[in-house]
């Protein structure tokens, strides 16, 4: 049930990323297609009147002599009520053109010629689509790679969560694509951030009060409310006096707080994590993460975030401050691969083969999309058909690369070996000395499958005890070389046959809880041998037996 479960969660998965990938690239097509008019003015509404609350002051308005204060009547000689009709008349008019603005300006209506401008996409919005690109990346290759590992999960989920965020930009353009984006960006906004800090406070171990699902949800409290906030405005549940636009832009303000507050509060925890932690990786590791999150959120929140959450607009060179955003994921990059975090090691391999079969399926993907046209003349229940035949084609594709890379590319001479383990496996069972055969097993074993270390085990059937009988590269902590009679606490390989494997995520640096679960002095054993992997040998799912009537345990690393 539990393997179910997990399977059924990665298929979940891989169905939302491959639906996140598709919305994403289609948005980052209408960035740059999709033009709206713009006048450079926020208006509001006083006293019944719609008003310039703001106004840019290069804008068209401006230069046409529309002021902070001014009430707007009439655009083309047609009524405006409300905020919201300005956005509605002007995106039916053709930008670069003169419109004509009836506004009442210190008392007198006068006529204002304004030449609306198209406001087209930001090229740091481009820059965000890189900075979710690197996010996602990250997030694929220790899903892929370590999927089974401690916070693996949580860390995809904060990886996808980020690249939604910065990948799902509105353009105005008022379908329900656009929609879409909008929500996404609400949402990933809110959640993200929230899972950054449950992350930092859980690594490298949980905070003891918040051990359990129950108690760690209360996290995600704040973040839900303000959903369900954006959620009851939109929906007319919860109503206000502010006018639309004003709203909006009010729940704006608090939604960047939020984000910007919750992962300072993130960078704060690690900081004071990486000050008392012990062991000096776990320490490099919570610095790095540390120095990505403050230094890439400090800069964003001085020059852009606070001013907005004031009440003011940005300028251009604040908006520059979204630059430094890349340091968060190019710092969990660094850490992974270079002090090992989740012990996730860089196999370039597996890389290759999961980016050509996501091209592959993209590829065919927007293929049929431009066959029939365009996306938008697809309907809701077709893109939900095609996003799930693109997730369930996906693993077999995978699987063809890799055995094809396989055999003329990665291994060439090492395939042979691979199609030949059932062969060899025919020799060994006319072997009648141990020490040879297990010799033959080592060498085989660490020239077909790249393993870097292997031992073997032999556990007594009168007694239990267990002895270390081989050892082919296994060095302690000291450098030394482990060989038989080395002393070492074993006790944690007895009763091995009811258990298919053992898997120690982290042995010497910031034990995981498998390990920690042990006495000291087999922890100092688990340690010493630095092996990932111990199964116990069978032969048609009976221990397999040997000349000196004990039961054989192979460990690799």
């Amino acid at each position: 049930m539990s393997e179910s479960r997990q399977q059924l969660i990665r298929t979940i998965l891989l169905i939302v990323t491959v639906a996140a990938c598709v919305a994403a690239v289609i948005n980052f097509r209408q960035q740059s297609r999709v033009s709206v008019p713009d006048d450079g003015v926020f208006w509001s509404k006083r006293d019944g009147k719609v008003l310039a609350l703001m106004v840019d002051p290069g804008s068209p308005a401006a230069r046409a002599g529309v002021r902070e204060g001014s009430f707007l009547l009439r655009i083309n000689r047609q009524p405006v009520s409300q905020p919201e009709d300005v956005a509605a008349i002007l995106a039916g008019l053709p930008s670069w053109e003169a419109v004509e603005y009836t506004i009442i300006e210190r008392g007198v209506e006068v006529n204002a010629k304004v030449i609306l401008r198209e406001r087209s996409s930001h090229a740091l919005v481009y820059y965000q689509y890189f900075v979710g690109a690197v996010y996602l990346l990250i997030g694929l290759f220790i899903f892929f790679r370590r999927g089974v590992a401690q916070m693996a999960l949580h860390v995809y989920i904060l990886c996808l969560a980020s690249f939604v965020l910065s990948t799902f930009h509105y353009t105005g353009k008022l379908n329900d694509f656009d929609r879409v984006m909008y929500w996404g960006n609400i949402f990933a906004g809110l959640l993200a951030p929230t899972i950054f800090l449950h992350f930092c406070l859980n690594f490298p171990e949980p905070y003891h009060r918040l051990r359990g699902f129950w108690k760690s949800s209360v996290l995600y409290v704040p973040a839900t409310i303000l959903g369900l906030v954006y959620v009851g405005f939109a929906s007319g549940a919860i109503q206000s006096a502010l006018p639309l636009v004003e709203l909006n832009w009010a729940l704006d303000r608090v939604w960047l707080g939020f984000l910007t507050g919750a992962y300072l509060l993130g960078g704060i925890v690690l900081a004071a994590k990486s000050r008392t932690a012990k062991d000096p990786v776990v320490r490099q590791q919570l610095k790095w993460l540390r120095n990505g999150a403050i230094f890439a959120i400090l800069p964003f929140a001085i020059f852009y975030s606070i001013p907005y959450v004031m009440g003011s607009f940005p300028g251009e060179s604040a908006k520059m401050a979204v630059l430094a955003l890349l340091l968060m994921p190019l710092t969990w990059a660094y850490a992974i691969v270079r002090y090992r975090l989740m012990d996730v090691d860089v196999i370039f391999q597996q890389g290759y083969v999961y980016t050509l079969a996501t091209l592959l399926v993209l590829g065919g993907f927007y293929l049929f999309i431009f066959s029939i046209g365009s996306f938008e003349n697809l309907s809701p229940t077709a893109v939900a058909i095609l996003i799930l035949i693109a997730a369930f084609a996906f693993q077999p594709i995978r699987n063809w690369l890799q055995e094809q890379l396989d055999r003329h590319v990665f291994y060439r001479d090492q395939y042979d070996y691979r199609r030949t383990l059932i062969e060899f496996a025919r020799e060994l069972s006319a072997e009648t000395d141990l020490n040879r055969m297990l010799g033959l097993v080592a060498d085989r074993l660490i020239r077909t499958l790249g393993i870097s270390h292997i031992a073997f085990f032999l556990v007594d059937e009168s007694d239990g005890h267990v002895s270390l009988r081989l050892a082919d590269n296994v060095r302690d902590r000291k450098g030394r070389i482990i060989e038989p009679g080395y002393p070492l606490d074993l006790s944690f390989l007895q009763n091995m046959d009811d258990k298919s494997h053992l898997f120690f995520e982290r042995t010497r640096h910031l034990p995981d809880s498998r390990v920690m679960e042990y006495r000291p002095s087999v922890r100092e054993s688990i340690a010493e041998l630095d092996l990932t992997y111990y199964f116990p040998c069978k032969a048609r799912d009976a221990p397999l037996p040997s000349l000196v009537s004990a039961d054989l345990i192979a460990a690799t690393s």
